[in-house]
């Protein structure tokens, strides 16, 4: 559906599958009302990837009017271990609001986990080219390790720990 699932397909991939991105860069997927031809594209595919949570509400009642049953549906949020994230304040009243962070991807130990899963089907899918896919897996997972390492480093010799996303 959208750039993350996109890009772990393509580094996994690299060519042997044709890789596509439903929603266009910028777009909401919060909102997204896909076309007809999303659907037939969607409903033709071999492996249709999204994030899960209630982001994608609206993929349920669309993956039902799908007819393929050889579709393969990888949903991120099955691929890993969910946590809630806890927004306390406390105002004139006192508010507690727990959800599940959908952003499961911005993890490098989950975007293995989930590169793996997404590994798995290619294979089963397209069994010729299983070591072509394992081995790019495991490139990937080499970069993604140390792009974790990384992230380790930076934050255990930080000088604050606040980080703030926009």
């Amino acid at each position: 559906t959208i750039f993350p699932q996109y890009d772990f397909a393509r580094q996994i991939a690299k060519g042997k599958a044709e890789v596509s991105m439903l929603l266009l860069p910028g777009a909401d997927s919060h909102s997204f009302e896909p076309t007809v031809s999303d659907i037939l594209a969607i409903n033709d595919c071999d492996i249709f990837i999204y994030t899960g949570g209630e982001s994608d509400s609206w993929i349920d009642s669309m993956l039902k009017s799908c007819n393929n049953e050889d579709m393969t549906i990888i949903s991120l949020m099955d691929c890993v271990d969910i946590h809630k994230a806890d927004n306390s304040h406390d105002h004139e009243h006192n508010h507690n609001h727990s959800h599940i962070d959908e952003h499961v991807w911005t993890s490098p130990l989950n975007a293995i986990k989930i590169g793996e899963k997404i590994s798995t089907e290619m294979q089963k899918k397209d069994p010729d080219n299983s070591d072509f896919y394992k081995n790019n897996l495991e490139e990937y997972k080499e970069k993604l390790l140390n792009l974790d390492s990384q992230f380790r480093k930076i934050t255990e010799n930080a000088s604050k720990d606040t980080l703030i996303f926009a």
